[in-house]
């Protein structure tokens, strides 16, 4: 799901399988399971650039699963539809430094996926 923030500008935030493991920026062992994640990306028509380790790109993890699930993946990419105001909204004030309920929002969406 994309936002334009400005010009060529966008807030981009989807839901994604990761299949965990060895994070060597953290250096700490991962879950696999649902994530949701949140970045800022610049489009040009043809591709899509964002800087990796910006403080305004993030994920959030949302349920442990042992195996890829599309049923899973649908039921969260729903729930992420159905709350993308609020989820953009709480999203752009974490960007521009305003209090805000992200995570209140992504923990009611851990809640739902249980």
């Amino acid at each position: 799901m994309y936002r334009l923030i400005e010009d060529n500008k966008f807030m981009k935030i989807e839901g994604k399988y990761s299949l965990g493991g060895m994070n060597y920026f953290s250096g700490k062992t991962e879950e696999r399971g649902l994530r949701v994640h949140f970045s800022v990306v610049e489009q040009d028509g043809h591709s899509e650039m964002y800087t990796p380790m910006d403080d305004t790109n993030f994920r959030f993890f949302v349920k442990g699963m042992k195996r890829a699930s599309q049923k899973q993946s649908k039921i969260l990419d729903n729930w992420l539809l159905d709350n993308d105001d609020e989820l953009f909204g709480e999203y752009n004030n974490y960007i521009n430094g305003k209090p805000n309920e992200l995570r209140r929002v992504l923990n009611e969406c851990i809640e739902f996926m249980l």
